[in-house]
């Protein structure tokens, strides 16, 4: 299987030395003139590879083909034809001569640009030309979506190697793209088939999907997100969400602060008369496009927009994002839209292979109000996504008969190739490392070996501690999960271990059984974002080794139920025994050792997140937010007497987060959490406050706190962090190529301990109440060198502690765009 690993890294990453590309860049600008002009069109004569110039007047091509004609095309100048050299980087600075055509006498008045008048008014009619302001409509929708290869070199020879030809079929669909010039090779196609319905008061959305067909991905849950509410660009609101960024729309209120518009020429279509306006930003790397649109005359609505990613716009991974949106005239007046194409080019960097990422949505069968039973939309859930249990099983008969438009040659033919593709052995064990780097389990047959970054690891009470463990995987079973590992430390020279299993009872409504047994060391105090303390990395970055662990007997079994989308239950029964260690040790109020602390307790949580999305997998789901509260609540119940419980006890703690996106100014996050605990409890069982003592920055810790250092049994938490996203830093010169981006945070905790809890048993002597509130606040800079963010932490409160830090410095990983 290996011994076929580089042919595949070739075939797939081919960055071949003696690769034969023609290259064709340059600017072009009118002759007379000498402005440069945007958005003319470029195409190598007798193909059908080509460009457009962006805003700046700037074109870029390449090709593996054997080309040796440029044929420049652009409206109200007279078409060119230029000579290249084939296999060659061609740097062309290209001159169009005005055509001498006459067109329509246009009437200006002195200093008042026609194209500012125009959008005045487009802005005025915003509201009124929005679609979302039809009471209601509905539709048929096809979606394709395309997934490929892009950013490396092919040599066309390269497919008559004879240890090659068995991969013919893959070769075959290696291509140009029209937009970017790249060569791409596509892995994977899906086409999704749904009815859209919509209502505005109240408001509810509805889909059915009824058809999903899909290359080399069976989980239809993860096409949904091919849907009409997973990926909507609406340009009439005020900004579009793209990749947790708000870019500033074309047509937006604040538009004309932020574009430059140029009205450049004028057509009828079906006796409608449209305007030409062209739009490029203001000032570089704010979240902003170039391109151009079709106005409408008297009802001043876009007819049609092309628009592409500000060449300079501060977002990593993403080398251009290009989106088009023809309207279809409905009832004379109502300007909706019909069909709309996005392609994204996703690439780490420059010289390494990437992405496309390609969306084309068609709308058939529009009715504007129509009318809905009674019991249509569902009481609860404002969007509803159905998806037929059948709508995998459409056979190519049915496909032919409903597609909106028909596949290319090329197009058929990747779904025999991705098939091909993912029963390569080579391809498996690529996918596999991928998985694995990701993930942190790497599969090998049924099995899923991992985590992999938990092998090793060193604290004060293990000493050098080494696990193997692993899971069952979805080639065992897509419905059950077994999971097991064990642990050995040198030092404490005892074996921990954990089993543990997952049963999905259903799939809709989501209904998931588990229940596990681990006998091994915790850390009390941590947050759940905390590296776990057997992770390799918490031994790395920690500012001392841990000798605050303690060993830990849990079982615990519990069962999962959706009750409609944003409403998740779950009901669980814990049973655990908490042991001392020499470090932290359990003593009664006489100093009386306890050699164990026993609970039972019987918990009930609820997830309500309105209008959530999430990914969902066999076994598991990738919650995705919302732009609404999400609200957690757990209640615990510690019964006296209950398998011989040590203590009897009420906690509630309740949670809201949420982020709010503010447009150019960033993104604000924030998070409240209060909680009481009912009853006398030792401290192991009171909140002990999260704390950090690594180096490597956490939002749900207090990262200048130590651990054992608060408890309270009732408390009120705030954090607050807003991402202004470059706005300042974009504005310096020099500084702005960094891409770096600026952050705010802060973090506070007040809470309150009875006088009973704080005599069950002896603290530890660094563990204190919090009478005082703890506060923190930091100053951070995101993206340095793409991945990384550093803030700079001040402690305001508690700094007469000893072994405290009153600043600090920490670091942290992270991949956005």
């Amino acid at each position: 299987m290996i011994k076929n690993l580089p042919l595949l890294i070739i075939l797939l990453f081919s960055i071949v030395s003696q690769a034969q590309i023609t290259k064709i860049s340059g600017t072009i600008r009118d002759k007379e003139t000498k402005e440069t002009i945007p958005f003319v069109i470029l195409s190598f004569k007798g193909t059908h590879i080509g460009t457009t110039s962006n805003a700046d007047g700037f074109f870029y091509l390449e090709t593996s083909v054997k080309v040796d004609t440029l044929e420049v095309i652009c409206i109200g100048y007279q078409s060119l034809s230029v000579k290249t050299e084939a296999f060659k980087n061609n740097e062309l600075n290209l001159e169009l001569s005005p055509s001498s055509v006459d067109i329509e006498e246009v009437t200006i008045v002195a200093g008042k640009n026609p194209a500012i008048l125009l959008m005045k008014k487009v802005i005025k009619r915003r509201k009124q030309n929005n679609p979302e302001r039809l009471l209601a409509y509905s539709y048929e929708q096809y979606n394709k979506l395309q997934l490929d290869i892009n950013n490396f070199k092919y040599n066309p020879d390269f497919a008559k190697n004879k240890k090659t030809l068995k991969y013919k079929s893959i070769l075959d669909n290696i291509g140009t793209d029209t937009i970017t010039g790249k060569t791409y090779l596509p892995v994977l196609i899906s086409e999704t088939l749904s009815d859209y319905y919509y209502q505005k008061r109240p408001r509810k959305e509805k889909e059915i999907i009824k058809a999903v067909k899909i290359s080399g991905i069976e989980n239809t849950s993860l096409m949904q997100f091919t849907g009409q509410m997973y990926l909507d660009i609406n340009l009439y609101k005020n900004y579009i969400k793209i990749f947790e960024k708000q870019f500033v729309s074309p047509i937006a209120v604040n538009s004309l602060l932020v574009y430059d518009y140029y009205l450049t020429d004028s057509t009828f279509i079906n006796k409608k008369k449209y305007y030409k306006l062209i739009f490029k930003p203001k000032r570089k790397q704010e979240y902003t496009f170039d391109g151009y649109m079709w106005i409408a005359d008297n009802f001043f609505a876009v007819k049609e927009i092309k628009a592409n990613l500000s060449r300079s716009v501060n977002l990593e991974f993403i080398k251009s994002i290009n989106f088009s949106q023809k309207y279809e005239v409905i009832n004379d007046s109502i300007f909706f839209p019909a069909n709309e194409t996005t392609l994204i080019d996703f690439n780490l960097t420059d010289f390494t292979p990437g992405y496309f990422g390609k969306k084309i949505t068609s709308r058939k069968k529009i009715k504007i109000n129509p009318e809905y039973e009674d019991k249509f939309f569902s009481k609860t859930i404002p969007q509803e996504l159905i998806t037929l249990e059948n709508a995998g099983q459409a056979d190519s008969t049915y496909w032919k008969s409903v597609r909106h438009e028909k596949l290319s040659d090329q197009e058929q033919q990747i779904y025999k190739t991705v098939d091909f593709v993912k029963n390569i052995p080579a391809f498996k064990t690529v996918a596999n490392t991928i998985k694995m780097l990701s993930f942190g389990y790497y599969e090998i047959g049924k099995f899923e070996y991992g985590p992999y970054f938990k092998t090793y690891s060193r604290n004060e009470i293990e000493g050098h501690r080494f696990r193997i463990g692993g899971r069952t995987s979805s080639a065992f079973s897509k419905k059950t999960e077994y999971s097991g590992h064990i642990a050995y430390g040198t030092l404490d020279k005892k074996f921990k271990y954990g089993i543990g299993f997952k049963y999905r009872i259903s799939k809709n409504p989501w209904v998931v059984l588990s229940s596990s047994y681990n006998s091994d060391m915790v850390q009390l105090g941590a947050s759940p974002n905390a590296f776990t303390e057997d992770n390799i990395i918490s031994t790395v970055i920690s500012k001392e080794a841990n000798k605050d662990l303690l060993l830990q007997d849990k079982f615990k079994i519990g069962i999962e139920k959706e009750w409609f989308k944003g409403l998740i239950s779950e009901v669980k029964f814990s049973y655990k025994n908490l042991y001392p260690s020499e470090f932290i040790k359990f003593t009664d109020y006489n100093d009386n050792a306890v050699t164990s602390l026993r609970t039972s307790e019987i918990i009930l949580n609820t997830h309500l997140a309105y209008n959530e999305k999430y990914l969902e997998s066999d076994l598991s789901r990738i919650f995705l937010g919302s732009k609404y509260p999400v609200f957690d609540i757990s209640y615990s119940f510690a019964p006296e007497g209950l398998f011989k419980n040590s203590y009897n006890y009420h906690k509630i703690t309740v949670n809201v987060e949420q982020s709010i996106f503010l447009g150019f100014i960033g993104k604000f996050n924030y998070s409240v959490e209060a909680g009481k605990i009912y009853g006398t409890v030792p401290f192991p069982l009171l909140k002990l406050h999260e704390g950090n003592q690594t180096y490597i920055f956490d939002p749900y810790s207090f990262n200048l706190m130590n651990y054992y250092e608060f408890a309270s049994d009732k408390w009120l938490s705030v954090y607050a962090e807003h991402h202004f996203q470059g706005l300042f830093l974009n504005k310096i010169p020099l500084v702005r190529k960094l891409k770096m981006r600026e952050v705010l945070y802060g973090k506070g905790v007040i809470g309150s301990l009875s006088d009973e809890n704080k005599n069950e048993f002896n603290f530890p002597t660094t563990l204190s109440d919090l009478s005082t509130p703890y506060i923190e606040a930091g100053i951070g800079i995101e993206n340095i060198f793409t991945f990384f963010r550093v803030d700079a932490i001040w402690r305001l409160t508690h700094n007469d502690k000893p072994d405290n830090s009153k600043f600090g410095i920490r670091a942290s990983f992270q991949a956005q765009f």
